[in-house]
């Protein structure tokens, strides 16, 4: 039911503010029309202001317009074509902001890690909806949506929790700041279930395995992109993007963290692998999908054998942290130097056994000299 209303309380000239009350199954709304009249000029059984008021005219067309908007937002609610969330901010007073213009916000408010990984949960919302959203599209049909289609793509448990979590926490803090017009509601619907953790990493032997059965140019450059990552301590695509590789120890700064790291060049091997390469850096699902079928594993694995590979040498935990580039949360991280010439050494020498275990310096020579 949809029906005009004088308010009850009056102005210093005796005039009642008008609004519009909208009452169905779920809703029960009054959205203010922004204009008084006295009482002698409303018509209450019509629901109109008398063409006795000289403002008759563009008050009925107010009242008019903001009616039809209500009865087509209605309708199209009834219809399920729009969420109750999305029938409320159709109608809200409030102007709801961008999500850009909020990330614009967290550019200077949040530390860049905590950017990016926000940016990120976006990304992968929008591709999962195939298109830019907007606050109302983080709504209980479009999350189901989303996890439907992220599960036919084979995405895992915890990072559609992570991606709907920080879906949930941007759109909590835009109601906060008045961008948009409802905050989030969590249903328990939303949780993946998380299998007991599996960490998977490879052997050298393994690795040496897959390399005799490349055929091909691709699968070759493959092998090279997970090499590499296990050969600069566990980098990712998007720090290939980046690197600037040098023949002896260079500066990199690690993408996901922003955390300093000072990567062994090995005497231009490091280079050599790259320049192979380096116009591959942008193709992740091409070669993600070769490396999966060769190695039988992800290509981020090669982080985890990295670290795998330290623990069997015995590297210290410290050292450990330190040469993947992650943040150390113990009490020790205020006290251990790592500037310090002969802890750098230890470092460097860490990582020297690290990739002598695993056979890294041979395999990386052998591919670069295979030719298809």
């Amino acid at each position: 039911m949809i029906g005009v209303y004088l308010q009850t309380s009056v102005n210093k000239n005796k005039e009642h503010s008008l609004y519009v009350r909208v009452r169905a199954k779920g809703i029960n709304i009054s959205i203010p029309l922004k204009f008084a009249v006295q009482k002698k000029h409303f018509n209450t059984k019509r629901k109109r202001v008398r063409s006795s008021h000289p403002l008759s005219i563009p008050f009925n067309k107010r009242i008019d317009e903001v009616s039809a908007k209500i009865y087509e937002s209605l309708q199209l609610y009834r219809a399920d074509i729009i969420t109750l969330e999305e029938f409320n901010s159709r109608l809200s007073k409030r102007t709801e902001k961008s999500i850009p213009h909020l990330m614009s916000i967290y550019k200077n408010e949040k530390k860049p890690n905590t950017y990016s990984i926000y940016q990120y949960s976006i990304t992968a919302y929008e591709r999962a909806l195939n298109k830019s959203i907007i606050f109302s599209d983080i709504s209980h049909s479009s999350i189901t949506k989303a996890i439907s289609k992220w599960k036919t793509e084979g995405l895992s448990p915890t990072s559609m929790n992570t991606y709907i979590r920080h879906l949930g926490i941007l759109k909590n803090d835009a109601y906060k700041r008045d961008y948009c017009s409802t905050p989030f509601t969590r249903q328990n619907a939303y949780n993946q279930r998380v299998e007991r953790l599996e960490i998977k990493s490879i052997t050298s032997e393994q690795f040496k395995e897959a390399m005799s059965r490349v055929k091909s140019e691709n699968e070759r450059k493959a092998l090279i992109l997970y090499l590499l990552s296990l050969m600069t301590r566990g980098m990712y695509f998007t720090d290939f993007q980046n690197m600037q590789p040098q023949r002896d120890v260079f500066t990199h700064f690690r993408h996901k963290t922003k955390n300093e790291m000072q990567i062994d060049g090995l005497d231009g091997l490091i280079t050599a692998l790259y320049d192979t390469i380096k116009d591959e850096v942008y193709q992740l699902p091409k070669y993600a999908k070769i490396i999966k079928r060769l190695l039988g594993v992800p290509f981020k694995t090669a982080r985890k054998t990295y670290d795998s590979y330290a623990l069997l040498n015995n590297v210290d935990f410290q050292i450990r942290i330190h040469l993947l580039g992650q943040r150390d949360q113990s009490i020790k991280r205020h006290y251990t130097n790592f500037e310090m010439n002969a802890i750098k050494q230890k470092i460097r020498d860490s990582n020297t056994l690290i990739l002598d275990s695993f056979n890294a310096k041979e395999y990386a020579k052998e591919l670069i000299c295979l030719n298809y």
